[in-house]
């Protein structure tokens, strides 16, 4: 924090200083100290989509939502073709419940960016309006991306859909699928969410030896992530697999 402080110090308007701060103090949860440094760059007139996204991140965290979707849609007036500001667009009114609003949001995304990569965000928005079906069809499009990364995305969402509708085996199965690409892909943060949350599946399909078998591998992989926020979850995941 201080560091960024003696940058802005010297330079009050710099974008990526002020952004960068607040980026830290969002992850300090600090919101409201967020909101105000990343609003510097914001005042000024800046094209960078950045500082619109973690101003209004910070926004929806302190529960002002409406200024948040208010905010991203004045850039989106000058700057229509900012994939950012629309995917953040989007998660604030997801998160708000407003699903109509959100809808509408990714009709205009996909007419600028047409590509399948916003099933991502629709296949949730179809699932609190009009079921596990609809948003299991709809994530299954995300294997339509060429990269690896959202086939994994897709397995991950189609285990949770199965899960929410307490189809454990099949969650299981969906996770396995993704664990196993991970693997292939040699990504280890995958590997660890995705182990752990197959091994959710099957404690509570009443399984324990299984899901014992995939804390392990989960905290197997996260030692490889390196990165102690998926050694610290798959650890805790590995202590209540073991009670």
């Amino acid at each position: 924090v201080e560091a960024y402080k003696m940058v802005i110090e010297d330079h009050p308007d710099d974008t990526v200083a002020n952004n960068n701060l607040a980026m830290l103090y969002y992850d300090l949860e600090d919101y409201a100290s967020a909101a105000r440094f990343a609003d510097v760059p914001i005042r000024g007139d800046t094209d960078n989509p950045f500082p619109y996204h973690t101003r209004a991140v910070s926004l929806n965290a302190l529960g002002r939502s409406g200024e948040a979707v208010q905010l991203l849609e004045s850039y989106l007036e000058k700057r229509p073709a900012s994939r950012l500001v629309y995917e953040t667009l989007v998660e604030v009114l997801v998160d708000s419940r407003d699903f109509a609003a959100a809808e509408a949001a990714l009709d205009r995304a996909a007419a600028v960016f047409p590509d399948p990569s916003w099933s991502l965000y629709r296949g949730t928005v179809l699932f609190n309006t009009r079921g596990a079906a609809a948003a299991e069809e709809e994530y299954r499009k995300l294997f339509l991306m060429e990269e690896a990364p959202w086939h994994l995305r897709a397995h991950m969402q189609l285990g949770c859909v199965a899960l929410a509708e307490g189809g454990l085996r099949a969650a299981a199965e969906e996770f396995g699928k993704g664990a196993d690409l991970a693997e292939t892909t040699g990504q280890h943060d995958w590997i660890s969410h995705l182990r752990q949350s197959r091994g959710l599946a099957l404690l509570a399909a009443g399984e324990p030896a299984a899901a014992r078998a995939e804390a392990a591998k989960a905290v197997e992989a996260a030692k490889s992530a390196n990165q102690s926020y998926y050694l610290a979850a798959a650890l805790t995941f590995q202590a209540t697999v073991e009670l």
